[in-house]
């Protein structure tokens, strides 16, 4: 079915449409072009509204907006960035905050006080332009999957709580005699779902539409953002590390080394190529090349590296720029100068050399 062929100009229009949605999954039908009907003003406009009146509306993310923020927008303007925001979908990273597990009633009951035992409930809070996103695919995809969900299903669907469930429990019950309930949980089930499992599942389920898979795409993958990350503490740095999967490389301050640079300027080999950005760009070489020597792969440290020079033939605009440079540990460094043999025999090493010495036509 191809969805983009629908016409969609009011909320009668859009609820028709999701009629249709539900009835065609029902028979097992697939669903192409349906980012038109998600970019619809029409869905927007509802996923607003339906936004607006939970209460988590007045909930900022980590961009410190709220929904009446954009309320005060011109609605064009709203639709716009929405839609542009659909084109290269990334979203915002999510905001963490802990609030008391909801058991206050079962806790008075016991006798004890309500959370005693500390125990709270990591939730994240999304920017207002990524709920509105959800919202909106909520609203699109929901009755596809409803025609196909399982009757004895109860859980986050429409007109369905925990009360028809225990009604249908009751029901078993009285039914075949059966009296023992088992009660299971999965331990952090969202944060270890197979995000591509997930995704065949929506595909099987018909909607064939890619381009509504790679907005999804990103949600399952969004980040938290933890406020404790900041490049002003140790912890902080440690985190974004972490985080970003970096390897903790020397401070660039501590490349820095004063005396050799004076050794540098004052060279008779200087021909004025040793100038500032020279100076600059052998951290930010060093950084690119991962703290490594760049032939045998060793960890440079600041007593123990040298930026070499790849063609030091080139212009004085040319040759120190950042694809002329290579980090090199001191040994390296002496072999690309000289026709000494090599202490190493991998293959890959000495074909790094041979290259380096052929730049320098030794």
């Amino acid at each position: 079915m191809k969805v983009n062929k629908l016409v969609v100009k009011s909320e009668q229009d859009l609820r028709n449409c999701l009629d249709l949605l539900y009835q065609e999954a029902k028979k097992g039908k697939h669903f192409y072009g349906m980012l038109e009907l998600l970019q619809n003003d029409v869905v927007i406009l509802e996923a607003i509204r339906n936004i607006k009146s939970n209460k988590g509306s007045k909930m900022a993310g980590i961009d410190q907006k709220i929904v009446d923020d954009y309320l005060l927008m011109p609605t064009e303007k709203v639709f716009g960035m929405i839609k542009a925001k659909l084109n290269d979908y990334k979203p915002i990273p999510v905001r963490r905050c802990n609030k008391p597990k909801g058991n206050a009633k079962s806790s008075k009951r016991k006798g004890n006080s309500p959370n005693e035992e500390g125990e709270t409930r990591s939730l994240g809070i999304s920017a207002v332009t990524d709920r509105i996103i959800q919202e909106m695919l909520r609203i699109v995809l929901e009755p596809i999957f409803e025609a196909q969900f399982y009757p004895h299903s109860y859980g986050f669907r429409p007109y369905r709580s925990t009360e028809h469930a225990l009604a249908w429990m009751l029901k078993i019950i009285n039914g075949s005699k059966l009296y023992w309930v088992v009660k299971g949980d999965i331990e952090s089930y969202f944060d270890h779902i197979n995000h591509k499992k997930l995704l065949n599942i929506m595909w099987n389920m018909g909607v064939r539409d890619k381009r509504v898979l790679c907005i999804v795409t990103p949600i399952q993958y969004a980040t938290v953002f933890k406020q404790e990350m900041t490049p002003y503490t140790a912890d902080g740095r440690k985190m974004y590390e972490e985080k970003h999967r970096k390897i903790r490389l020397p401070d660039k301050m501590s490349l820095f080394d004063h005396d050799s640079i004076f050794i540098y300027i004052l060279s008779e080999h200087n021909d004025g190529k040793y100038n500032l950005e020279y100076f600059l760009n052998r951290v930010n070489v060093f950084h690119r090349d991962k703290g490594k020597c760049k032939i045998c792969a060793v960890y440079l440290s600041p007593g123990n590296f040298h930026c070499h020079h790849i063609d030091p033939s080139k212009p004085l605009s040319e040759i120190n720029k950042t694809v002329n440079l290579v980090s090199l540990c001191n040994q390296c460094h002496r072999l690309v100068h000289s026709n000494q043999e090599p202490p190493f025999t991998e293959r890959k090493m000495i074909d790094k050399l041979t290259e380096y010495r052929n730049k320098l036509k030794i």
